[in-house]
């Protein structure tokens, strides 16, 4: 009876360190060249994008540096008049990517940062929960001409989400 307690409990052992090792072996596996993992390619939003809604028409430019960093201008159009710029970035750091914006207009033209949240092949999505509105900032691209972009969080105590559709020119 002993010998079968002693048996049962290496067995056990035995198990418990297989199921550790194959788990361990699958982990490393995903990290393999040969299993890429499904990151957004920011060179996908290089160019001119536009966008038609409601007599406004919005204008996004991307340009990518020698190091992979974008930088971007975002211009809303009312007939032929500019009436809103914002500069846009997203730039590799040690903590991840970070996304930002600043307004031409409005707070002095600091640059509001946002934390890389999620990313798939196709979309990308950044966070702030400490910034007013929005909160969310989320790029997915349908196909290589098409970007849907919308922003998202809390605005009056409401959950509120705007959707931009836009179309690349260029």
């Amino acid at each position: 009876m002993k010998r079968a307690s002693i048996y049962f409990r290496q067995m056990r052992y035995a198990l418990a360190a297989v199921i550790v090792i194959s788990l361990l072996q699958v982990c490393v596996s995903c990290n393999d060249e040969d299993h890429p993992t499904q990151n957004f390619n920011l060179k996908r939003l290089v160019g001119t994008w536009d966008f038609h809604h409601e007599g406004t028409h919005e204008i996004t430019q991307w340009n990518m540096d020698s190091e992979g960093n974008l930088s971007g201008k975002g211009f809303i159009l009312n007939s032929s008049d500019t009436i809103f710029i914002e500069f846009l970035g997203i730039r590799k750091t040690e903590s991840g990517l970070i996304y930002s914006v600043s307004a031409s207009a409005s707070l002095d033209g600091e640059k509001i940062p946002f934390q890389l949240a999620k990313q798939t092949e196709n979309s990308i999505e950044f966070f702030n929960p400490k910034y007013p509105f929005p909160q969310r900032i989320v790029y997915s691209l349908s196909n290589d001409s098409t970007i849907v972009n919308y922003i998202e969080g809390l605005q009056e105590g409401e959950n509120v989400r705007k959707n931009f559709v836009y179309q690349k020119i260029n």
